[in-house]
């Protein structure tokens, strides 16, 4: 992941403290944007899934151990 971005993974390593981040660490990272749509992309990937789920869940109540998922 890091590589991706054109970092090494020692460049991430938190060497100032939390709140300072260092003049190599600017540019880090994907815009937020990216980061919406990457979220929106897994949660309509997911979203179909759980659906059939769902509707396995309920249609077989005699499961017990369903209800702990």
């Amino acid at each position: 992941m890091y590589k991706l971005t054109g970092f090494g993974w020692k460049n991430v390593l938190p060497a100032f403290g939390p709140d300072i981040v260092p003049s190599y660490m600017n540019g880090y990272g994907y815009s937020l944007w990216v980061v919406y749509a990457v979220w929106v992309g897994i949660i309509l990937l997911v979203y179909p899934i759980c659906l059939k789920f769902d509707k396995y869940k309920q249609a077989h109540k005699e499961k017990w151990w369903l209800s702990y998922l």
